[in-house]
């Protein structure tokens, strides 16, 4: 089970975590995903929470996030990234521009495959056999 959500205002990043976290914690163990995939602040935030209530991570659950950034190299524990190659994707859109000038091909959506980088640090482990219960 992997839960992906999206908060891009930083004062939002505690609350997407709190109800998160809430939302996960309520879950009986037996159910609850092993993994969270989230923002790099909502991370953050979602370890402190794990933190002031006992668990662990990657023990309890796996966080993942899908932005490298100066948080994930200095939360405890660093956090995982798995994230669009930046520049491969750039180079693939410069490559689409270069191709509409020159060639006056439309500029329509299409599907394109564009690698993913992986940085493995300590946020992701195996699952768990069991979880703790909430204090």
């Amino acid at each position: 089970h992997v839960r992906f959500h999206e908060f891009y205002v930083d004062k939002q990043d505690s609350a997407a975590a709190a109800t998160i976290f809430e939302q996960w914690s309520r879950l009986p163990i037996d159910e609850r995903p092993t993994l969270q995939v989230l923002t790099h602040q909502t991370a953050a935030f979602f370890l402190k929470l794990l933190n002031e209530n006992g668990l662990r991570c990657p023990d309890d659950v796996s966080v993942l996030t899908n932005v490298e950034s100066f948080a994930c190299r200095v939360t405890s524990p660093p956090l995982s990234v798995l994230s669009l190659d930046e520049a491969k994707h750039g180079e693939l859109a410069a490559e689409t521009l270069i191709d509409h000038l020159k060639n006056h091909t439309p500029l329509a959506s299409r599907e394109i495959d564009v690698p993913l980088k992986r940085i493995d640090r300590q946020s992701v482990g195996e699952p768990p056999t069991t979880v703790q219960s909430m204090r």
